[in-house]
């Protein structure tokens, strides 16, 4: 796999040419909508199969898993447009497979309103899928948003497991400091908390828990790992998983950044994963800064993997972009875009997109022509670089994977830089 990086110039065709592949494949291996709208400074994923199948009258996807002695998945997962039809076309190109580099598990954090298209073309890149769904709310209690009986079946139907996410968070960013409060104090309401958890795993399909772990704190943290602790005994004496998704507590000072130096040794023997994401809310708070870094990820993990193994953590990748008004105050507007919203969003104001080596990410400038109200903007998001140095953070480090915050809008750049270079791992029988 190769990243390029557009230059003044370039065209679709000129860049394919450059690199030997078709303009068919690097349209579909970066999900390009209008590929004659390239920008300047844009990563673009150049991806070079291991093994490919030429399509032949009466093929059928089975029969071709069957003869390279692969599942319908992987096909599915090097071949992402498959699942946009029911059918295959002589002399179509399908890849078989890449020359991987190694293993690893996938995590993909969804609402149950997920667009069932959107849904299916992921699913096949995905070990687990947590479906954020409980929220709770008092006296031990949860409140279900949605019905979701389709999505865990979609999951299960594509070999995701499906993971109940529990959270004090609504879907819109509110979190109920309140019942989290009275939750952390009041033993009848934890273990009211507890059965109700259980109960929903009885009867739902789900394979464990994902407990959101919102407001950790020195003084809260022995509270805390004490609800994780007992939801533990319940949980994983019945046979199910436990995760725990925790914000790091990041704080941002000038060009400073720290994190919250809570001792984790406690976790360790709790729970089967913990990922750490750095929003937990629908929206970044404060001034504009990079939506991840890796060299800040990368003094966490450091911190974190002598109290935690690393083969228990996940790296978090965020599929996400934001724009702030310039310039910044409290009340500052700050706009949550598609990652291929961002781009499009260069492309019309003409700007060049710019790359920060220190966290690796990608951002641009630009001012709004709004006659009466022109304002300075600034657009920080990822790209195939980010992923990229992310999932070989993960790798050097021997950690268990990468979680993916969110997947409600498929970005095909995620899964191209994963499948060419890493075999996603599968528990369930594909």
């Amino acid at each position: 796999m190769v990243i390029y990086v557009v230059q003044r110039g370039d065209t679709i065709g000129s860049i394919a040419d450059k690199f030997g592949v078709t303009v068919f494949r690097l349209v579909q291996d970066n999900g390009l909508a209008n590929p004659n709208e390239l920008v300047e400074g844009q990563a673009l994923v150049i991806t070079y199969p291991y093994k490919t199948h030429l399509v032949e009258e009466g093929d059928t996807l089975s029969g071709i898993a069957q003869r390279y002695n692969i599942s319908l998945m992987q096909l599915y997962r090097n071949n992402p447009f498959l699942s946009d039809r029911d059918y295959i076309m002589p002399g179509e190109e399908l890849v078989i497979s890449y020359n991987t580099i190694g293993k690893t598990v996938v995590a993909g954090y969804a609402y149950p309103f997920i667009n069932s298209g959107t849904l299916a073309k992921t699913l096949p890149y995905l070990t687990y899928l947590f479906i954020v769904n409980y929220k709770i709310i008092d006296e031990g209690n949860l409140l279900s948003s949605y019905d979701d009986t389709d999505i865990i079946n979609q999951a299960l139907s594509y070999a995701a497991i499906p993971i109940m996410g529990v959270t004090a968070v609504s879907p819109s960013g509110e979190m109920d400091v309140e019942a989290v409060f009275n939750l952390l104090i009041n033993q009848s309401y934890q273990e009211r908390f507890i059965d109700n958890i259980i109960n929903r795993l009885r009867t739902s399909g789900y394979y464990g828990v994902n407990f959101f772990v919102s407001a950790l704190s020195e003084s809260n943290q022995t509270l805390y790992f004490e609800l994780l602790r007992k939801l533990s005994n319940r949980i994983r004496s019945e046979g199910y998983l436990l995760f725990t998704t925790v914000n790091p507590g990041f704080a941002f000072s000038n060009s400073d950044v720290s994190f919250r130096r809570i001792d984790y040794s406690d976790v360790r023997n709790m729970v089967d994963g913990v990922i750490f994401i750095r929003e937990l809310r629908a929206g970044f708070q404060g001034p504009p800064r990079p939506i991840t870094s890796v060299s800040i990820s990368d003094e966490l993990f450091d911190y974190l993997i002598p109290t935690i193994p690393s083969e228990s953590i996940y790296i978090e990748i965020p599929l996400l972009s934001y724009d702030w008004e310039l310039p910044y105050s409290s009340d500052t507007s700050i706009r949550c875009m598609a990652l291929s919203s961002a781009v499009s969003l260069a492309y019309d104001v003409g700007a060049v997109i710019r790359f920060d080596e220190n966290s690796m990410t990608p951002f641009f400038m630009y001012r709004n022509t709004y006659p009466l109200n022109q304002k300075d903007h600034i657009v920080w998001f990822i790209d195939a670089r980010t992923i990229n140095t992310m999932l070989h953070l993960a790798a050097g480090k021997c950690m268990a994977g990468a979680s993916i915050w969110n997947i409600m809008i498929y970005f095909q750049q995620m899964w191209s830089v994963l499948v060419s270079q890493y075999d996603v791992i599968k528990y369930l029988p594909e």
